[in-house]
């Protein structure tokens, strides 16, 4: 089977058949309505259909997914929302 074509935010790899890929959700879909939450950073196992929904990050295994919490950390930080 084929994998869904990606590339990942973070390093620029490109998916192959064996690699083992996240999703970043965005957290706008993980709040209640009106109330933003821009504090989450869901992550999760990869799956070809959510993969192609906008704004979903793409994400080459579990040292790239660090690196964006960390990055999403530090823009909370200097935005004062830390």
């Amino acid at each position: 089977m084929m994998a869904e074509a990606a590339t990942c935010d973070v390093c620029g790899k490109s998916r192959g058949e064996v690699n083992h890929w996240y999703l970043r959700i965005p957290s706008t879909v993980w709040r209640e309505p009106g109330r933003p939450n821009p504090l989450a950073f869901v992550l999760a196992e990869w799956d070809d259909e959510i993969a192609r929904e906008p704004g979903v990050g793409h994400l080459c295994g579990a040292g790239c997914a660090a690196t964006a919490l960390s990055r999403a950390l530090g823009e909370k930080k200097d935005e004062g929302g830390l």
